[in-house]
């Protein structure tokens, strides 16, 4: 199902040509292949497995996986174009489906389908609360919908009009926070006072589409702003008593050839890292150096482009993204159905999904990273939930939060193909 493909800089001395053609020959059998590019660094990672199955919806989005293993996967059935005119119908259910991810295995069934109920609309991006209860945006309509572990059903209605929520986070204190890309804005959802509040880039139109947090470093929550013009990195900072305060900070990505930054993600080091879309890049911020309104701090990756046959219709997107415990950036290519990652001191290990860059998978915005540190996919064309095993699956860890969870007294604070090829 996947082809193997390392990138470093090609050796230039002849002890180093010497080892590069032994290694070349004895690596033959998994696609071995050496270039230049990005920051000129050897990948050493082995091969993983691949599991995958086809799903039961069609166009799969966003997926997380709660605290018993379960992989849960947004099914919106359709393709949004949330800048101009939605390309779904707002009569359209999608579905929510869950998989066991550990006992997952090639042609799995789902443990459960939930389909949504009538007045709902495709859900996107999901997360997952403390209590496995599952959160999910439905920009069609502009709400916010809940599934409880209990299998209730409610939504709530997003009071700013157009604002087409998107990506979704939660923070230590339950919160939602979420991009509103209809207005330029990050919304925040407070479930226990139903109350919402929404705060605009300092950036006109920047256009926020991923989202992550609180990091483990600050605490904060950071977003990126998909606008080619605008290309920045968004952080809205702890209150000085808790929380999120709502003060935004921004960060430039300097990218210029068409760069539309999509998903974030933080490891575990002090380093933010995103997909930076049409440019073929992926950026990263360490979190000490940064400076706002500068890009101090950030370095930019590029990944190595894919060998597309001439009249296809293969290109490069650089889409998902999401941190592994060991340092490994996972990320995807939608326009190539590649999925790779990079190491850094070692460098990007690249695999082709389906058999070849121009399968048409489109493997997009669904990429995660389990507790077990396997990374998870969903291929929108495709139809297929995948995952790339790299560990052996074990007890799954209680997950401790970056800061002790709060109970404070809530407050109101301050202030190619549709939407995703932008």
């Amino acid at each position: 199902m996947q082809d193997r493909h390392l990138w470093s800089r090609s050796p230039t001395s002849r002890g180093g040509g010497i080892i590069a053609l032994l290694l070349l020959i004895l690596a033959g059998a998994t696609g071995l292949a050496w270039t230049t590019a990005g920051h000129n660094e050897q990948s050493t990672q082995a091969a993983p497995s691949f599991l995958e199955t086809t799903l039961p919806g069609y166009e799969p989005w966003g997926l997380a996986h709660d605290r018993a293993g379960n992989i849960w996967v947004a099914d919106p059935e359709c393709d949004p174009n949330i800048y101009n005119h939605p390309v779904c119908p707002s009569t359209r259910q999608g579905n929510l489906i869950k998989y066991a991810g550990l006992s997952f295995h090639n042609g799995a069934q789902p443990v459960h389908i939930y389909g949504e109920p009538a007045s709902y609309s495709s859900p996107f991006f999901i997360a997952i609360d403390a209590s496995n209860n599952i959160w999910f945006t439905e920009p069609v309509t502009n709400a916010i919908g809940e599934l409880d572990r209990q299998g209730n059903w409610q939504q709530w209605s997003v009071p700013t009009p157009n604002a087409s929520p998107f990506d979704l986070t939660i923070d230590a204190y339950g919160h939602l926070w979420f991009t509103e890309p209809g207005v330029s804005a990050i919304g925040e959802f407070l479930p226990g006072t139903r109350q919402f509040l929404s705060f605009p880039t300092p950036t006109p139109q920047g256009d926020p589409y991923g989202i992550t947090g609180p990091d483990p470093l600050t605490g904060s929550i950071w977003f990126t702003e998909n606008n080619n013009q605008v290309h920045r990195i968004g952080r809205l900072l702890p209150g000085s008593g808790g929380g999120i305060s709502g003060r935004i900070q921004e960060y430039i990505a300097p990218a210029t050839n068409n760069n539309t930054p999509h998903l974030i993600t933080f490891d575990n080091r002090g380093n933010i890292w995103w997909s930076e879309g049409w440019s073929g890049k992926i950026g990263q911020l360490v979190i000490r150096q940064a400076v706002n309104n500068t890009s101090t701090g950030v370095r930019e990756y590029s990944v190595p482009s894919p060998n597309c046959p001439s009249g296809s219709n293969c290109g490069v997107h650089i889409s998902g993204i999401a941190a592994a415990p060991n340092g490994s950036i996972w990320f995807d290519d939608s326009l190539s159905s590649r999925i790779g990652s990079y190491t850094p001191g070692s460098g990007f290990s690249l695999y082709t999904l389906e058999g070849s860059v121009s399968s048409g998978s489109h493997p997009h915005d669904g990429l995660i990273v389990d507790a077990n540190g396997n990374p998870w996919l969903s291929e929108e064309f495709g139809n297929r939930l995948v995952e790339i095993v790299e560990n052996r699956p074990g007890p799954i860890p209680t997950p401790t939060p970056a800061h002790p969870t709060p109970t404070p007294t809530p407050t109101r604070m301050p202030g190619c193909n549709g939407y995703h090829e932008r």
